[in-house]
Formats: C-alpha cells, structure tokens, sequence
C-alpha cells in the first residue's frame, strides 16, 4: 500500500510540472489608463519561463477590446510584433517604451483599477489568461512615473 502511494505521489509531482511548465510566471501586469476620447490601451507585463524549453507567444485577446495585438517600437513608430519568444529559464515581456501589447476598439471607457483579462496564446495552442490592473500614470493624478519607479521589476 506504502508504495502505491509513493508512485501515485511522484505521478501527481510530474504532471504538476508538466502543467506549470506549459505558460509563463506573469508579473506586474498593467494597462495605461487612456484618455476618455482613444478606443486603445497598451498592455505592460514581465514575463519568465520556469521551462526547459522556449515558449513562444504568438497571438493576445482580451476581454475589453474588439482586437489585440503585440506591438514593438522601432525608430519611435509601431511596429506588429507577429510572435514573442520567451527564452527557457529566461525572461521577456511588454514595458513602456517599447514593446507592448495594443488594445484596440475598447468596448467601453476604462477606470483606473479595473482589472481587464488578457489573453496569451502559445505556439503548442495553449492559452493563458492573465489579469492585468489599469493604472492612471498621469503626472497629475499621482501615479506617474516616480511612483512606478518604486514597483518591483520597474
């Protein structure tokens, strides 16, 4: 009986890294509050691969807009991202500045500290949702970038 549930235990182990092996370990996502008027927002998250192996993200959706996509900035104009590959035991991901996921056709106006859900998907055809926070950074609202200066990971 000892050793049924020694094995049914090192079973139940393996599949537990198969499974967290299959997405990224997301951190400090959050959405740039828009102005009231623009139907777009950008997307910022940190991202690291607990894998063996590179995990390539190849497309996003999110709950909030009509379409999404992976942008980069390249000579200071947009560029589609069509794929990001985050290295094994690496990381990667979105920040301002560069490059950054872009929601587009918002389905309605956003509010600082709504939580919009973003969706990763993966060349292997897996999906991962995320929760992403919408942030006011203006200057004058006091979450500008001297406060996020004092985020971990910023």
């Amino acid at each position: 009986m000892r050793k049924i549930m020694w094995m049914l235990m090192l079973a139940i182990s393996l599949f537990a890294v198969d499974a967290h092996a299959a997405g990224l370990d997301v951190h400090h996502a959050w959405v740039r509050l828009p102005p009231p008027v623009s139907d777009t927002a950008a997307v910022y998250v940190q991202l690291h691969n607990p894998a063996a192996q590179d995990v390539r993200i190849v497309g996003v959706s999110a709950d909030v807009a009509a379409s999404a996509m992976m942008h980069s900035m390249a000579g200071g104009a947009m560029k589609a991202l069509p794929a990001l590959t985050v290295p094994a035991g690496g990381q990667g991901g979105f920040a301002p500045g560069g490059m950054h996921i872009m929601l587009m056709g918002l389905k309605h106006p956003l509010s600082a500290g709504e939580k919009v859900h973003v969706e990763l998907r993966y060349a292997d055809g897996s999906r991962q949702r995320m929760a992403a926070v919408v942030r006011d950074v203006r200057p004058d609202a006091g979450g500008g970038m001297g406060h996020m200066g004092n985020m971990p990971g910023m």
